[in-house]
C-alpha cells in the first residue's frame, strides 16, 4: 500500500511539474526528496533500551503469611513484600549486559504451597519474552527461589 501511494505521489508530482513553468524546478526536487526520503524505519540510536518484568505467582493464595522478594533494577536492588495475589512489575530502561535477578521467599501456613518466579525482558517496544523461570518443589519449600538472566541480545 505504501509503495502504491509513493508511486501515485511521484506520478502526481511529475504531472504537476510538467504543467508548471521552469521556475518550479526547486519545488519539484523538494517534493521528490520529501516523498522518497522516508526514514521512519531507521533506528539511529546506538544503544537500545531494554525492560525487565518480574513475576511471582503463588498457590494457594489465601494461606500466605509472609512473602518477600529482592529484584535487580536499573539503580540497584529493591525489596518488595508480596501480597497473596502475587507480584508483577516492570523496570527499566536498562542496557545490554544488565543482569536481571529475583530472589523470592514465601512463608505460608499451607503444606501444599507452590510458587513460581519469572523474568521477562523486551528490547525497546518489542514484546516481552520469558528468559528465566524457577518454581518451588516439595524439596525447596523452605528455601528462597532464585532466577537470573543477563541481557545479551
Amino acid at each position: 500500500m505504501k509503495n502504491i501511494l509513493v508511486t501515485i505521489g511521484i506520478a502526481l508530482t511529475f504531472f504537476i511539474a510538467c504543467s508548471c513553468s521552469d521556475d518550479s524546478d526547486e519545488h519539484y526536487e523538494e517534493l521528490i526528496n520529501l516523498i522518497t526520503s522516508d526514514t521512519s524505519h531507521v533506528d539511529n540510536s546506538e544503544e537500545q533500551n531494554y525492560y525487565v518484568k518480574y513475576e511471582v505467582t503463588i498457590y494457594p493464595t489465601n494461606y500466605v503469611v509472609l512473602s518477600t522478594i529482592n529484584v535487580a533494577i536499573e539503580t540497584g536492588t529493591q525489596s518488595f513484600d508480596i501480597d497473596p495475589n502475587g507480584f508483577s512489575e516492570t523496570f527499566g530502561p536498562v542496557k545490554k549486559g544488565f543482569t536481571a535477578s529475583i530472589d523470592a521467599y514465601l512463608a505460608s501456613q499451607a503444606n501444599n504451597k507452590e510458587f513460581a518466579i519469572r523474568i521477562y525482558t523486551c528490547k525497546g517496544n518489542e514484546p516481552f519474552v520469558l528468559k528465566a523461570y524457577n518454581y518451588s518443589t516439595e524439596d525447596s519449600r523452605n528455601t528462597p527461589l532464585t532466577a537470573r538472566y543477563t541481557i545479551d541480545y
